[in-house]
C-alpha cells in the first residue's frame, strides 16, 4: 500500500525505487492511518527510509509525521533538513495520531538522567497515553519507557550482544505473534538488556517473544498501549 510522506523528503525517491508508492502530503481521507515517528537516530535520514520502507509495505495508506527531541542538537542531520521536513514538537503535542513510533538512539551507555532529552521523553510516554492509540518504543525507547512507567532498570550485559540472535516465542496466542514460528532469527547489537526478573514482577507486562542470549526481545505493555521492541 502506499504511504503519504511530507513532499521531496529524500526518502521518497529511494521508496520509488523499491516499488513502494508515495503519495502527496495532502491527505486523502478518513481511511489513511496517521503515524507519528519520533526520530531519536543521529541520522535521521536513514531511519527515514528504513521506518517508511516497512510501513509503505503495509494493508494501509500511512499518513507519517516526523518529529524530534525538541532542543537537542544533531550533529549528523542538517538543521534545514529538519526545519524543511520535522513538525516542532510544540505542534506535534496538540495532535492525536493512529500510531506512533519512537526509535531508538545511541544513548544506552548514558544514565538515563544523564541523556538532555529525558524530562521531555518522560512527557513523550506519558503523552501517548491520551495522544495515540497504540505505540511501538525501538530498542533504547523502549527500555526507557519501561524506566518511566515501572522503574526498570537496564542491566548490562557480560559482553556486547552484537549478530543473530535466534529468538524464542513466549506467547503464540497474542495478536503480535499468532502465526509466527516458534523461533526466528533477529539481527542484535546492544550492551544491555532487561532482566525478565525485572518483567516478571509486573503482571501487566508480556514477554511475547526472548533468546538466551540477550533476553527479551518484544514486550508487549498493554495499559499503556505500548509495544516495546528491543533488537532491530
Amino acid at each position: 500500500m502506499p504511504i503519504r510522506l511530507p513532499g521531496e523528503l529524500p526518502a521518497i525517491k529511494a521508496l520509488h525505487q523499491e516499488n513502494i508508492t508515495v503519495l502527496p502530503a495532502q491527505r486523502s481521507g478518513l481511511k489513511d492511518l496517521r503515524v507519528l515517528l519520533v526520530n531519536l537516530m543521529p541520522e535521521k535520514e536513514t531511519a527515514e527510509v528504513q521506518f517508511s520502507r516497512l510501513l509503505g509495505a503495509g494493508d494501509h495508506v500511512v499518513d507519517l509525521t516526523l518529529t524530534h527531541a525538541p532542543g537537542h542538537h544533531s550533529r549528523t542531520t542538517a538543521q534545514e533538513h529538519l526545519k524543511r521536513f520535522y513538525t516542532p514538537w510544540r505542534e506535534v503535542a496538540h495532535q492525536h495520531f493512529d500510531g506512533m513510533i519512537v526509535t531508538g538512539a545511541p544513548v544506552e551507555h548514558l544514565d538515563y538522567d544523564q541523556v538532555d532529552y529525558w524530562p521531555w521523553f518522560e512527557a513523550l510516554a506519558s503523552w501517548s497515553r491520551s495522544h495515540t492509540h497504540n505505540s511501538l518504543f525501538v530498542c533504547w525507547s523502549g527500555q526507557a519507557l519501561l524506566k518511566h512507567h515501572y522503574n526498570i532498570d537496564k542491566a548490562d550485559l557480560e559482553q556486547k550482544a552484537f549478530g543473530i540472535d535466534q529468538q524464542e516465542i513466549a506467547n503464540q496466542t497474542h495478536a503480535l505473534t499468532r502465526g509466527l514460528p516458534k523461533t526466528f532469527s533477529v539481527p542484535v547489537s546492544r550492551r544491555s538488556t532487561i532482566r525478565n526478573v525485572d518483567l516478571q514482577r509486573q503482571p501487566g507486562l508480556k514477554i511475547l517473544a526472548r533468546s538466551d542470549r540477550s533476553g527479551a526481545y518484544i514486550v508487549d505493555d498493554p495499559l499503556n498501549r505500548a509495544t516495546c521492541l528491543f533488537n532491530h
